[in-house]
């Protein structure tokens, strides 16, 4: 049950989190890069197949973005175990 949508049914699928986290990427890069931000929006309205944003050089910002946000999120964690 999801709730905002408490009709919803069904299982989530097992990698939601990791989508989830790879949108969340790619919107950080879309907010740098006007071409990923263009295929974003083009995808959003219907314009073009969500597969445009499976191209490789796409999907590398989004990961390398994801790498960046997994060492940032590291990097706090050690600074707050130091502190602590």
């Amino acid at each position: 049950m999801t709730a905002g949508y408490p009709e919803t049914r069904g299982e989530r699928p097992a990698d939601l989190e990791r989508r989830l986290k790879y949108n969340a990427a790619l919107t950080r890069v879309a907010m740098q890069d006007a071409a990923v931000h263009r295929l974003l929006v083009e995808v959003q309205r219907l314009l073009r197949s969500p597969s445009v944003l499976q191209d490789p050089a796409v999907d590398w910002l989004g990961q390398r973005e994801l790498i960046q946000l997994a060492s940032s999120s590291f990097s706090r964690s050690v600074t707050k175990w130091q502190t602590d």
